[in-house]
């Protein structure tokens, strides 16, 4: 009597279908790493953003401390990028100071557009990016879209993300 085992080509089948099992067990790997990747990239963006705006929140502080308010207005769409290199906390993947005329294409790296006013992440495999910019954000007490530390309220820098279509 023979079995399934004894059959001829018995070997070449289970060989098959083990290496059919590896390859999908392979592909089902790779697409949740491309995931996870994905995953990890929205995180480092979210930390240099969270970055700035504590470093942002600290200078703030320092600014009202030192009773010099009317400075604050000179931050308004500045480069964001020069508070965490003041405190040497730049992140190793921004290229810099760069004009929108010129042709950029850094995939994985933060860079500030000194035309738009703007900071920009351009992602890694998508190609998507992301826009920021450091806004001086008050009540606009008198109305007169001036900034006016005496007179308006609520005032804070913030690091600001843009919608884009």
């Amino acid at each position: 009597m023979r079995t399934i085992g004894s059959h001829p080509g018995a070997g070449k089948f289970r060989s098959t279908a083990v290496l059919i099992l590896i390859v999908i067990c392979i592909g089902l790997f790779l697409s949740y790493t491309k995931r996870w990747e994905e995953q990890l990239e929205e995180v480092a963006i979210d930390q240099v953003v969270i970055s700035i705006k504590s470093i942002l929140a600290i200078e703030f502080y320092k600014i009202v401390l030192k009773g010099k308010q009317a400075k604050l207005q000179a931050y308004h769409l500045e480069n964001p990028f020069i508070f965490l290199a003041a405190h040497q906390n730049l992140p190793r993947n921004y290229y810099g100071v760069v004009s929108s005329k010129m042709d950029i294409e850094r995939k994985g790296e933060w860079y500030f557009d000194s035309t738009e006013r703007e900071a920009i992440y351009v992602y890694k495999e998508k190609s998507l990016r992301r826009f920021f910019q450091l806004v001086l954000e008050y009540t606009d007490v008198d109305s007169n879209n001036n900034f006016d530390y005496l007179v308006d309220t609520g005032y804070f820098l913030n690091l600001r993300e843009i919608e884009r279509l």
